[in-house]
C-alpha cells in the first residue's frame, strides 16, 4: 500500500515525464535517468540494493523484483531497497 501511495504521488510530474526512468531512494530522493538502462546498472551503482517495480493491479498485487538483465522502461517509475530493509519487510510478513 505505501508504494502505491508513493507512485501515486510521484505520478503527478511536470511534462517530459515520460521521457525518463524514475528510481526513488529509501530516503525519497528520485533519480531520473534520461539513457537506456538495466536494473542491473542501477543496482551495480547501489550495492546490496534490489530494484522493484511497484504492482500494476493487472498482473501483480505486490511489488515484483526486477533481474538484472531487465530493461527499465522510460515513464516508470521504479523503488530502489536495500537488502537490510527487503529481509526486514519480508521477516514482517511472515509473522
Amino acid at each position: 500500500m505505501r508504494e502505491a501511495i508513493r507512485c501515486c504521488i510521484a505520478c503527478i510530474l511536470p511534462c517530459g515525464a515520460l521521457d525518463v526512468v524514475r528510481v526513488v531512494h529509501a530516503n525519497g530522493r528520485v533519480e531520473e535517468i534520461r539513457a537506456a538502462v538495466t536494473a542491473g546498472d542501477v543496482m551495480r551503482a547501489h550495492p546490496d540494493h534490489v530494484l522493484r517495480r511497484p504492482p500494476n493491479g493487472a498482473e501483480a498485487t505486490k511489488a515484483v523484483t526486477l533481474p538484472p538483465d531487465a530493461e527499465l522502461e522510460r515513464g516508470r517509475i521504479y523503488f530502489l531497497w536495500g537488502l537490510v530493509l527487503l529481509a526486514a519487510a519480508a521477516q514482517m510478513h511472515s509473522k
